[in-house]
């Protein structure tokens, strides 16, 4: 099985090709708000120096957020419109449960996301032999995080491409095929489109 994975929920913009459930390709860059221009050069740059192509994919996976509100429609724009091209599925992940993913952690996993102003996108999970979601996503203060850390690890590292394609195959292969296809923002964007009278 071939996936292209992708994020871009971080300020990070990140991809990577799995083939039978080996990552044999990826690239990386922080580029905080440039990903609209980067993120599709470095897909067509990683495909030419694998030497497969686009339509040599099985599914397309990507984040789905919380995180950056631009990153986070980039990212699942270009990963929507890759899968439509090639008439292949989308699995949609959210940025929170990459993280506990890749982090390697078992038990009681807390996953957390800086989201300013004093404010955090958390999530709580269980990994025994998978991962599993103890509560929503949602967001908390300091207070509310505190209490939610109660005697789970946390986890805040920025979720990369390779962890995507790899919790991707892992969901496939456990037979899921229902995946979240729209961004999960949790909180409003700050800008807001004016209003016409």
């Amino acid at each position: 099985m071939n996936i292209l994975a992708m994020d871009t929920s971080l300020g990070n913009c990140s991809v990577a090709l799995l083939s039978d459930n080996t990552v044999i390709a990826g690239r990386e860059e922080t580029v905080h708000g440039r990903q609209s221009r980067m993120l599709l050069p470095m897909i067509e740059e990683m495909l030419e120096a694998s030497g497969l192509r686009a339509q040599a994919m099985d599914a397309v996976a990507c984040t789905v957020g919380p995180g950056g509100f631009t990153g986070i429609r980039v990212g699942l724009t270009a990963a929507r419109m890759y899968a439509l091209a090639i008439g292949k599925p989308f699995i949609g992940l959210t940025t929170l449960e990459v993280m506990v993913f890749q982090s390697g952690l078992r038990g009681d996993i807390l996953a957390v996301i800086d989201a300013y102003r004093g404010q955090y996108y958390v999530q709580r999970f269980r990994r025994l032999d998978r991962i599993t979601p103890l509560c929503d996503a949602l967001l908390a203060d300091e207070k509310a995080l505190s209490a939610l850390a109660h005697g789970a690890k946390k986890v805040e590292s920025l979720p990369k491409a390779e962890s995507v394609a790899a919790l991707a195959y892992e969901k496939w292969q456990a037979g899921e095929r229902s995946f979240l296809t729209n961004p999960l923002y949790i909180r409003e964007p700050d800008a807001k489109l004016p209003v016409l009278h």
